[in-house]
């Protein structure tokens, strides 16, 4: 891809996530005195809760990092008897869709769930 087309997909993928949060922005502008929204900005909690998420960002994305590092080497240079299933689930995240993941984690620690009282959750 020649440069001009990487400059393009960089600022379709910015565009495409940073719009939706710049048009929330300006609407909060539109409705409101800009002292209030700033100082809402500016408050503590807010700033606790944007550093909270960016920690969270920070350390998810080192996991993932790591954990796909170390599986795309396990898979691509080890001989492994599971190999190939290894290789096929590596892509079940991407196949499958979040709500499908979300109902699967809240059936799995349901009140009601047999192990859960096991465990004392």
């Amino acid at each position: 891809m020649r440069r001009g087309g990487e400059a393009a997909a960089v600022i379709a993928i910015v565009a495409f996530f940073a719009g939706p949060l710049l048009a929330l922005l300006v609407q909060s502008f539109r409705h409101g005195p800009t002292a209030e929204v700033l100082s809402f900005f500016a408050a503590p909690r807010t700033t606790a809760m944007l550093w909270n998420t960016a920690v969270m960002v920070a350390g998810g994305t080192a996991i993932a990092l790591a954990a796909g590092a170390a599986l795309g080497l396990v898979v691509s240079f080890a001989d492994l008897p599971g190999r190939s299933l290894l290789s096929a689930l590596v892509w079940l995240p991407l196949i499958l869709p979040s709500y499908v993941v979300a109902l699967s984690w809240a059936a799995l620690f349901e009140k009601t769930a047999c192990w859960t009282g096991r465990l004392a959750l």
